[in-house]
């Protein structure tokens, strides 16, 4: 519009373009009702081992189930017929029970432990196992001699061979507690808390560390 020009009243500057105005709610009110959010996800689960890595231990229960696995081994059983929990060798083998009433110790007791006895006419005869070979001497023959002796209430002569021996102390004790960590799967393995604890992880059990007591 030049100076002096007249004003036509009509003739208006034309409004720059805005954005149209959106009617937004106040800042307290979400977009969605609080009750009808949805729940919110875990972000993490328990994390549960799929096997235990404790070792577990067992408390003997009276022996019902048949030991199919344990038979193959030998006849032993977790427990006496008196009830009794089966536990050392001494229980069932007298050579043992000797050995271990007995003032053995250390080495000469080792040896003891790994040989079968026979005792005639007051001669005690030891069929030591090979793998105790290096042990044996003229003074553990003696100490073996004189323990002995004291325990029978008699003199003796211990004459001792070489050999492969079955059934010795240490082979019973062993097949003892095979039988007895046998018997404590056979537990795990039947007992419904321990059964249902496991279900409900899904967990498995080594049986590896599983120990009877």
């Amino acid at each position: 519009i030049e100076p002096g020009s007249p004003i036509n009243l009509e003739q208006q500057i034309a409004p720059e373009a805005s954005a149209p105005m959106v009617d937004e709610p106040p800042p307290w009110v979400t977009e969605q009702p609080f009750e009808q959010a949805s729940a919110v996800e875990p972000t993490a689960e328990l994390n549960i081992s799929e096997q235990f890595d404790e070792s577990i231990d067992v408390i003997d229960a009276p022996f019902e189930a048949v030991e199919t696995q344990v038979a193959e081994v030998s006849e032993l059983r977790p427990f006496l017929e008196n009830g009794e929990k089966l536990v050392h060798a001494k229980q069932v083998s007298a050579w043992s029970q000797l050995i271990e009433s007995s003032s053995l110790n250390g080495l000469d007791k080792q040896i003891a432990l790994n040989a079968t006895f026979n005792e005639k006419d007051n001669v005690i005869s030891l069929l030591v196992d090979t793998s105790q070979q290096h042990l044996v001497s003229e003074p553990s023959i003696a100490n073996i001699t004189r323990a002995l002796s004291e325990q029978m209430g008699k003199a003796i002569q211990v004459t001792i061979e070489i050999g492969e021996p079955s059934g010795t102390p240490m082979h019973i004790q062993r097949d003892i507690e095979h039988v007895r960590h046998c018997h404590a799967i056979e537990i795990v393995e039947t007992d419904t808390s321990i059964q249902n604890l496991m279900s409900a992880f899904e967990a498995n059990i080594d049986n590896d560390s599983i120990k009877a007591r």
